[in-house]
C-alpha cells in the first residue's frame, strides 16, 4: 500500500512544498534496478527523476538507514511513486525533507531533526539536516 507525504514550509514570500507518494516492500518484492542506501535499505526510484532530486531522495532515506536496517531483518525497499512539486515553491533538497517526513509517517521512525526554516535576518531558506549535519558526512566506500 502506498503513502503520501506533503512537505510544506510557508514563507513570506511563497514557501517550499512537494507531495511524495512511495511505498515499503520487502528485498522479494523489490524492483531490480534500485539503488543501495545502507546495508539492506534500497530506494527504488520512479521512471524518470531528476538527478539531484535523486540525490536528495537518497540522503532523505540515509538519515533514518541505520534504523530502519534493524527493524527490516528482510531488507527494505522504499518504491518512490512520484514526487510530485510546484516549481515556484521547489528546491532539490526538499525531497530530502519529504523523504525524511515518508519515513517518519510510514515506518514509524524517530524525528531526526531535519528541518528547513526561513532565515529572515537573510531572507533566504536554510537547511539543518540534524544527525549528520553534512549530507555525506562519513560516508566512504567501506562504511555503507
Amino acid at each position: 500500500m502506498s503513502e503520501t507525504f506533503r512537505y510544506r514550509l510557508r514563507t513570506p514570500g511563497g514557501g517550499l512544498a512537494a507531495n511524495l507518494s512511495a511505498q515499503a516492500l520487502t528485498s522479494l518484492d523489490a524492483p531490480a534496478h534500485r539503488l543501495r542506501i545502507h546495508r539492506d535499505v534500497y530506494l527504488a526510484a520512479p521512471g524518470e527523476i531528476y538527478w539531484l532530486d535523486l540525490a536528495w531522495l537518497s540522503f532523505g532515506l540515509r538519515l533514518h538507514a541505520e534504523y530502519l536496517s534493524t527493524r527490516h531483518k528482510n531488507g527494505l525497499v522504499v518504491k518512490v511513486l512520484s514526487l510530485d512539486f510546484p516549481l515556484s515553491d521547489y528546491r532539490s533538497e526538499v525531497a530530502a525533507l519529504a523523504m525524511d517526513g515518508w519515513v517518519r509517517q510510514a515506518c514509524n521512525a524517530p524525528d531526526i531533526g531535519a528541518r528547513a526554516r526561513y532565515d529572515q535576518e537573510r531572507a533566504r531558506v536554510t537547511f539543518d539536516w540534524g544527525i549528520p549535519a553534512d549530507p555525506f558526512d562519513g560516508v566512504t566506500e567501506m562504511n555503507y
